[in-house]
């Protein structure tokens, strides 16, 4: 490059003393031979016009031709006898050819100053073309990622050093890897769901192949290793042309399985937290929920003992039998509760969700007429049946309608009410209770979560039959929500997926 720039400066450098040494050699050839014969002036005159027309090229080279042929008139006209409408009326043709022979000459010099930029052009474009594969090849053979490169059709081009260590493939794999693996072929990428980010690489765009457990002897790339199951993280891209056309496709794949390991011990250590957190909690609400009727069965007990009147030992007994009863509602909510947790499908079956709704409206009749409570329902005539399980379904209607009348006030009112609504069937359950706080509302459905307001009533639960009735909502695909305002009452909703023989089989 620095030979081009110096020879280059060197061509401007010399233009003017050649142009100057020209002229002089033609002003000496004049005088000396002039007297001998004029055709002699015109041969030395061509020297200069030629030498400015190479020099310079067009169009400086033209201007100088033109004045030297203009000082070639004033000398013979000067020097001679002759005049210069004689000079110009016989040494024009002259002249005209020599201007011809300048054109020439200054053409062939720009078109030879166009051709060494051309060829300089391609020479820096040579370089810049080799140094950019000495990069890419560096890069490619030094990176800690595995690369591959493929043809359109999704055969091999070539595999990076990289690719070995990952795969665990030889020079010998490696080659047959080359010669025999198609990668739009391979049957494991189409069962894990990752070819079509594969096509989506060889067609379109940067694609990121997203992480996955990778077993290499279930693939046809790699054969006879001994590689274990690691986790690989993949980018593919497509290399085109100017017309945009897919020429070759990069794929780097990482090996992520460290820090897979990191993240499962990661997950395993916070669900130990979350179960030992849970147990703490369910142990706190165990001892409190079971030390107050267990205190109450205590008393009554003992006063039983001490006491003779029958009317008060009745009462006695009816208090003990309430704790009991709610002894063993704890217990059935903590079992119902371990059973949801375990239980993987229910047995499903057309249900009329009228049908139940009024079994459990009769049931908690009683709830109702002793506090003085509007019972009433709005039952559409023509729902069609729920796709649910019956006694499951039972239980969370139990659960919220029982909800409903221990936290409504006396003269309060509790609404069932049934329609339909998105290839569904609805429940609400409404009343006009104590209602929910705000900060309250998104929690309500978590285990043994129960509002402070909740706690400062008549009514011991557990903080579960809210979160029995999500989950097994959740379970029949269906939605529980809720809305509520406090001192005016809350409206839970309950949507199913309307029965279809189809969906059942």
């Amino acid at each position: 490059m620095q030979a081009q720039k110096s020879s280059h400066s060197l061509t401007h450098e010399i233009r003017i003393p050649l142009l100057v040494g020209s002229i002089l050699i033609y002003v000496m050839l004049t005088l000396l031979l002039y007297p001998t014969s004029g055709a002699s002036v015109s041969v030395a005159l061509l020297l200069p016009v030629l030498v400015s027309g190479w020099c310079f090229g067009l169009p400086v080279g033209l201007g100088v031709g033109l004045v030297l042929l203009v000082l070639n008139g004033l000398m013979l006209s000067l020097f001679t006898s002759r005049s210069w409408e004689d000079v110009l009326h016989y040494d024009i043709p002259a002249y005209l050819a020599m201007l011809l022979a300048n054109v020439i000459v200054a053409r062939l010099h720009d078109m030879g100053e166009r051709l060494k930029q051309a060829l300089n052009r391609q020479t820096q474009l040579e370089m810049a073309l080799r140094e950019s594969e000495t990069r890419f090849r560096t890069f490619f053979e030094q990176s800690p990622f595995s690369t591959q490169i493929f043809r359109p059709d999704g055969s091999v081009i070539t595999l990076n050093p990289a690719f070995g260590k990952l795969w665990n493939a030889n020079a010998i794999e490696s080659r047959y890897i080359i010669e025999n693996y198609n990668i739009l072929q391979d049957e494991q990428l189409e069962k894990s769901g990752l070819l079509p980010f594969i096509k989506q690489g060889f067609t379109d765009r940067f694609t990121e192949i997203p992480a996955v457990e990778y077993n290499p002897q279930k693939t046809e790339m790699v054969k006879d290793t001994h590689l274990t199951t690691q986790w690989v993280l993949g980018h593919i891209w497509p290399l085109k042309d100017e017309h945009e056309r897919v020429q070759q496709v990069v794929l780097m794949h990482q090996d992520i399985t460290a820090r897979k390991q990191v993240e499962t011990q990661q997950m395993e250590l916070a669900l130990t937290q979350e179960r030992a957190d849970l147990l703490k909690e369910l142990l706190n609400t165990l001892s409190h929920d079971l030390k107050t009727p267990l205190s109450i069965l205590s008393t009554s007990l003992y006063l039983l003992e001490k006491k003779s009147d029958p009317e008060y030992q009745k009462s006695k007994i009816e208090t003990s039998k309430e704790q009991v009863n709610r002894l063993s509602q704890i217990i059935q909510s903590i079992l119902t509760t371990s059973y949801l947790e375990t239980a993987t499908v229910f047995s499903i079956e057309a249900v009329n969700l009228n049908g139940i709704a009024d079994q459990v409206r009769e049931e908690l009749s009683s709830v109702a007429e002793n506090g003085a409570i509007t019972f009433e329902r709005l039952f559409e005539s023509t729902l069609p049946p729920a796709r649910a399980n019956e006694i499951e379904l039972r239980r969370v209607l139990m659960n919220l309608i029982e909800n409903a009348l221990h936290y409504t006030p006396t003269k309060g009112r509790v609404t069932l009410r049934t329609f339909t609504k998105d290839a569904g069937v609805v429940i609400e359950v409404s009343d006009t209770g104590i209602g929910i706080e705000a900060e309250d509302l998104p929690h309500i459905f978590d285990d043994f979560y129960r509002a402070d307001k909740a706690r400062t009533t008549n009514h011991g639960g557990t903080g579960l039959g809210l979160a029995i009735a999500r989950k097994i909502v959740e379970r029949h695909l269906g939605k529980i929500e809720v809305e509520s305002t406090p001192g005016q009452g809350s409206n839970f909703r309950v949507w199913l997926p309307k029965f279809e023989e189809e969906i059942v089989k």
